[in-house]
């Protein structure tokens, strides 16, 4: 007979246990950090007319101002601006880059935040033979 109710006490036991594991909520899913927004939140090079127009927009999402660096090279000529972007602004660079400043078609864009060396965003277009 101690068999039995061992046996019963325990097949209970095992019951009870089955029933609170379904009664208490599954634990919640580990939250997961949305990404920091980036600062250069676009660059666009478009034909336009008989050349194409080169569009870069930086945002600064921090509490303080941003200092910003653009630099871009046609085939190896250096133009660019400096800007300071206050908080929650955004700050648009626009340049036209006629067929007549391309002979290799190189086009390099560089945006740097102010003082440092390292580039937020590089990318190299390649014009030559492209149809407009």
């Amino acid at each position: 007979m101690k068999k039995v109710t061992a046996l019963s006490v325990f097949s209970f036991l095992v019951l009870g246990l089955l029933v609170v594991a379904t009664l208490v909520p599954p634990a919640p899913a580990p939250r997961t950090e949305s990404p920091a927004p980036r600062p250069v939140e676009d660059i666009a090079l478009t034909p336009a007319g008989d050349g194409w127009r080169l569009s870069i927009v930086l945002a600064n999402h921090e509490e303080e101002y941003k200092g910003y660096t653009v630099q871009v090279s046609v085939d190896g000529v250096v133009r660019g601006d400096e800007t300071i972007v206050p908080r929650g602004r955004r700050y648009s660079y626009t340049q036209r880059i006629a067929p007549s400043e391309l002979s290799e078609g190189a086009v390099r864009v560089q945006v740097f935040e102010a003082r440092n060396l390292t580039p937020l965003e590089e990318t190299t277009y390649h014009l030559k033979g492209r149809a407009q």
